[in-house]
């Protein structure tokens, strides 16, 4: 199945030698921290999650990576997220693209900033 997200990338890394066969590429995208927007999770409420951090994706090899090396992060982009399955509960997500998404304009800095 193929989705598309928007996204805050804040990082990404590329590897690839022919000689060892390897050509393979990470995006980290960032991500609400699990429970953050409560106050406390568990039994006696002995946890604590506030704010995010940033989740790693792998991509179908260093392509795609290569052909962002230039852009400074982080930046917001517009994602294609290829999920499989192996019948069994287990997920894997892939990207296949991310372009960045360009800034409204039109918009004044304070909606600029909420967009961001």
């Amino acid at each position: 199945m193929e989705m598309q997200a928007i996204g805050k990338v804040t990082g990404f890394k590329c590897w690839k030698n022919d000689e060892d066969k390897i050509d393979s590429g990470t995006i980290y995208i960032e991500s609400n921290l699990k429970n953050s927007s409560k106050e406390s999770y568990g039994k006696n409420a002995e946890g604590f999650a506030k704010g995010y951090a940033s989740q790693e994706y792998k991509t179908r090899g260093s392509d795609l990576i290569r052909r962002m090396a230039k852009l400074e992060c982080p930046f917001t982009a517009q994602l294609l997220i290829e999920q499989e399955t192996d019948g069994k509960g287990g997920l894997t997500q892939v990207i296949l693209d991310c372009r960045p998404v360009q800034p409204d304009r039109s918009a004044g800095p304070a909606e600029q900033k909420k967009a961001a």
